[in-house]
């Protein structure tokens, strides 16, 4: 759905605790994004969610 609508990169967050849904999506080849952005996009949020990433682009080249 993602590459259909031309993005390269899905973000999202998860609860640090949700361990079920960090193991689904690291499997779904999301992976933690650098602490750097992580830190500040948790700046404003309650707790300090995993950030996590897919590139949907380096997928899609790698089929073609």
């Amino acid at each position: 759905m993602a590459v259909g609508a031309g993005l390269d990169d899905v973000f999202m967050r998860v609860h640090p605790d949700n361990d079920r849904a960090l193991r689904c999506y690291q499997g779904a080849e999301f992976m933690p994004v650098d602490t750097g952005p992580a830190k500040s996009w948790n700046a404003a949020q309650p707790v300090d969610h995993v950030w996590l990433r897919h590139d949907s682009g380096a997928a899609d080249d790698q089929g073609r």
